[in-house]
């Protein structure tokens, strides 16, 4: 949980003079929110590929190189022996190509200038395509079809946390992307605590709240459970010193509340 802290307090200073909640929902404070819940995920996933990989270092045939291509080849070798159908467009280096890019991360800031040729390409060819990692590809680098789910390849919790957060934009010229706002309504009110059987697994729902710029739901969850209460209590305070928390301003007041003069936001 602290991990998740560190990445997420990457961010730019938040000023002491200014409004926490004005900051936090300013342009360049939400992109680099987005940009650190993601970087935690791709982390995770890299870490969870090496550990396949040394439990099976007979299969893998890594060898002694270093790097991420390296540890993506050796892990679709391993993962994907037939259990996707309908894979296309050939492979390299004897993998298939589109598993290949989709787990080495393709975010960067430079493909945002390619994204009306990319959505363009995506509607006229590859929405109907049968291979599902070159789909999932294509829709977020153009930032295409963002209600789909795309289960056949974002089957888990951070999957699809990992999708979604690909496919915030703000200041966005177009209408087809997600709001961080609508994100963070969707994980907190629309899914809740029920569906990420909260209680049960307290660090996936803290994760989802976190990575999501939710802080103030993040800890007053922790805070209900007695063994994780002081991590919350100190989190805040470390949070607090930043100038990141947005608590009330009523010491008195619950420490999540709801401002009626909010906007409801849309569904994701």
């Amino acid at each position: 949980m602290w991990e998740i802290i560190r990445y997420m307090t990457q961010t730019p200073p938040f000023p002491q003079s200014e409004d926490t909640v004005k900051t936090r929902n300013s342009k360049h404070i939400i992109e680099a929110l987005v940009r650190q819940g993601r970087k935690y995920l791709e982390d995770r996933y890299k870490t969870y590929m090496n550990n396949i990989i040394n439990e099976n270092l007979s299969q893998a045939l890594r060898g002694g190189i270093p790097g991420t291509y390296p540890l993506v080849r050796s892990f679709v070798g391993l993962r994907l022996q037939g259990e996707y159908l309908g894979l296309q467009d050939g492979t390299i280096d004897e993998r298939p190509l589109w598993p290949m890019i989709k787990l080495s991360s393709p975010n960067s800031p430079e493909i945002s200038k390619l994204e009306d040729s990319i959505r363009f390409s995506y509607r006229r060819v590859v929405r109907n395509d049968t291979d599902p990692f070159k789909r999932i590809i294509w829709s977020v680098l153009g930032c295409c079809d963002v209600s789909d789910e795309h289960s056949e390849v974002a089957r888990t919790a951070d999957d699809y946390l990992w999708l979604k957060l690909s496919l915030v934009r703000v200041d966005y010229p177009k209408e087809d992307y997600v709001k961080y706002e609508d994100l963070q309504y969707l994980i907190l009110e629309e899914y809740g605590e029920s569906h990420y059987d909260a209680f049960n697994q307290p660090h996936l729902y803290f994760q989802v709240l976190a990575l999501t710029g939710q802080f103030e739901a993040a800890f007053e969850f922790l805070s209900r459970i007695e063994k994780f209460r002081v991590h919350s209590v100190h989190m805040a305070i470390a949070l607090n010193e930043m100038y990141i928390m947005a608590g009330p301003l009523d010491t008195g007041a619950p420490l999540i509340t709801i401002d009626p003069a909010d906007p409801r936001p849309s569904v994701v």
